[in-house]
């Protein structure tokens, strides 16, 4: 969990206060789009939820072209985990992610997210030190296997990501690890004795 702060301001900023509840749920997949929108419509949150359907990145740059994005309170990265980082510098580039702004990434631990890992605890100066060595080869997907960087590929086609946005070195972020595990939440541990288990059970 990230909470982004400027740089020489690192213990004065306060969380910023959003004024409207509104969420956007960016999705590539029409089909995946179209069940979105069902389960919205049945909770109710038609009105304050806005589902778009397209590329990421392309998405945060029409939304923000058209000011109907102008800030993010809270992001939540959960889908092509290469793509974490990328979005993230394209959302600082953009100048939507500002102090008080709330970053969560999902599967951090595991698969892992090294790109990401290195990007957002790194100083100011390491940020700008590695913005001025980097190149535009793609780097962000190669340290990741075969199957989380070819994941849909097999529907939507190689994923071409930019490295050529180098996001705003001048936010640090405040993070803490939040452990989690499906379906429970409880972390699992293994136990072959069967009287053990049973007593684990019971005190969950």
């Amino acid at each position: 969990m990230l909470q982004a702060i400027e740089a020489n301001d690192f213990d004065e900023k306060k969380a910023y206060q959003a004024q409207e509840e509104e969420g956007t749920a960016l999705e590539r997949s029409p089909e995946f789009a179209a069940v979105i929108i069902s389960l919205v419509d049945l909770a109710g949150l038609s009105d304050i939820v806005k589902v778009v359907v397209g590329s990421s990145a392309d998405s945060i740059k029409r939304l923000h072209a058209s000011s109907a994005l102008k800030h993010i309170d809270l992001m939540f990265l959960d889908h092509y985990k290469p793509a974490y980082t990328t979005y993230l510098k394209l959302c600082e580039h953009l100048k939507l992610v500002t102090p008080g702004t709330v970053m969560a990434a999902d599967n951090i631990n595991k698969p892992g997210n090294p790109p990401y890992l290195e990007y957002v605890p790194s100083t100011v100066q390491v940020k700008q030190g590695l913005a001025k060595i980097r190149n535009t080869s793609g780097a962000d997907t190669a340290v990741f296997g075969s199957r989380w960087r070819c994941q849909y590929q097999k529907w939507e086609g190689k994923e071409k990501l930019s490295t050529e946005i180098k996001g705003n070195q001048n936010l640090v972020y405040e993070s803490r690890m939040v452990n989690s595990f499906e379906p429970t939440g409880v972390p699992v541990r293994l136990i072959r004795d069967p009287h053990a288990q049973r007593k684990m059970a019971n005190e969950y």
